[in-house]
């Protein structure tokens, strides 16, 4: 297990997810897309997330302006990083 954060990005869909390891400097890995909310959801449930922290995603994504939004210090597992659609680091 690593610590990662998920950055997700978009005011409409597709919407990205971007994977970078949670000690600064690491890089991240390339984008994900997302085709929906609904499927944001889906994935995001998928590993852990709670509803409220999801909820706060979207809440940033639907604001005017926003930047995104960044969900710090996830542990993920390399079965729980495929199942964001990532390739895991060695």
């Amino acid at each position: 297990m690593k610590l990662y954060r998920i950055h997700v990005y978009g005011r409409t869909a597709p919407y990205s997810l971007v994977l970078s390891p949670a000690q600064s400097g690491g890089g991240s890995l390339p984008s994900v897309p997302c085709p929906s909310l609904d499927r944001l959801t889906q994935v995001l449930l998928s590993i852990g997330i709670s509803e409220a922290e999801i909820n706060k995603a979207k809440g940033a994504l639907n604001k005017e302006g926003g930047d995104g939004y960044t969900i710090d210090e996830v542990q993920l597992s390399d079965e729980q990083v495929k199942r964001l659609g990532f390739v895991p680091a060695a």
